[in-house]
């Protein structure tokens, strides 16, 4: 398998005039047998094939099979030592020499980064988020859509989790639903003053009807588990160490409870005080993060195991049956927060 290779920035040597020397780029474009040569804002040339970028890119496509040529070296030289403002043509005739195509708007740590998506084998690994958001403004003009899409699941892979807003509002800019709910899902988990509170520059990038619906996915999120853990119907009735089916000297709730039956019916039981308070603590934690994410803190079950540990009846199974609980209280709350991420991010 390739060594991903990890882009980070840097500049080429700048001459007196404070344009940069000239320097080719390092492997794989430094290939003198390539047909085409882009170079970037800072002076680097990329020597490239034209047919791995006629596939990769429409405007690439376009862009040849209009017979447009790039300009020659010699343009770019004289001007470059303060000739004018030259703005290279794209239908220069002198195809003796090595044909070169500008591209002022990338940088050689630009370039490099969106080329290695579209190389085979690919073998980018972005260091930060900058790098990648500028290769997708690179990928969306050029309109390669194979790129953006493998640039996707390293949105959600690597930088979800730690840049949840600035991924969202990148994903918004260049219509990544996928993208999207996966950061609106993440935005749940985010602490409630962090979450109110939270702010990027990027915010400036999208308009203010998708960011008050990311605030109102959250707002919907809690409401709907608020209403969902008032009752224990979705669970699956059985001998549970919680319930009056497990006879002990455990406190239990007066009014009987439902849970799911075996045909999907409601089966009545009286609740453990001490599994009521848990749930609670549950349902409360959920408020706070309305997702399951909310559930893995260890901590949240310790009082009821406490409680439970005391008695002898109860001791017996009731890490096993926590256990269960938890893993089903977990899925369902999943499902009820990707009913709604789905439907606002990937149906809209």
């Amino acid at each position: 398998m390739a060594q991903k290779e990890a882009v980070s920035f840097s500049n080429p040597e700048e001459d007196r005039s404070g344009v940069p020397s000239p320097a080719d780029a390092e492997p794989p474009f430094n290939n003198p047998s390539a047909d085409l040569i882009l170079r970037t804002s800072d002076n680097v040339k990329f020597r490239v094939w034209k047919s791995i970028l006629r596939e990769a890119s429409p405007v690439f496509a376009d862009m040849f099979a209009l017979g447009r040529r790039p300009i020659q070296p010699s343009q770019f030289d004289v001007d470059s030592d303060g000739g004018g403002d030259h703005k290279p043509s794209l239908s220069s005739s002198s195809l003796e020499l090595e044909p070169i195509l500008d591209l002022p708007e990338l940088t050689s740590t630009t370039l490099r980064c969106l080329l290695l998506t579209i190389y085979p084998p690919p073998t980018y690994a972005f260091t930060s988020l900058d790098d990648l958001k500028a290769v997708l403004s690179a990928a969306h003009k050029y309109q390669m859509d194979a790129v953006m899409d493998s640039l996707e699941d390293v949105l959600v892979r690597d930088f979800v989790r730690k840049e949840t807003l600035r991924v969202f509002c990148i994903a918004t800019l260049y219509n990544r639903p996928s993208v999207r709910e996966a950061a609106a899902r993440r935005f749940l988990a985010l602490p409630p003053v962090s979450a109110a509170e939270a702010y990027v520059d990027e915010l400036q990038d999208i308009d203010a009807r998708s960011y008050h619906q990311l605030l109102a996915c959250r707002r919907q999120c809690a409401s709907v588990l608020a209403e969902a853990t008032r009752t224990l119907s979705w669970f699956q009735d059985g001998a549970w160490v919680f319930t009056s089916l497990v006879a002990c000297g455990c406190g239990r709730d007066e009014i009987s409870r439902p849970l799911r039956g075996p045909d999907g019916g409601e089966v009545g039981r009286h609740i453990k005080r001490w599994f009521i308070a848990h749930y609670e603590r549950c349902a409360s934690a959920l408020q706070d993060k309305p997702c399951g994410e909310a559930l893995e803190d260890p901590a949240l079950c310790d009082q009821a195991l406490r409680e439970a540990t005391r008695c002898d009846k109860c001791r017996e199974n009731v890490y096993d049956h926590m256990r269960i609980f938890m893993k089903s209280l977990r899925e369902y709350v999943d499902g009820k927060v990707s009913q709604i991420t789905t439907g606002i991010y990937c149906h809209s």
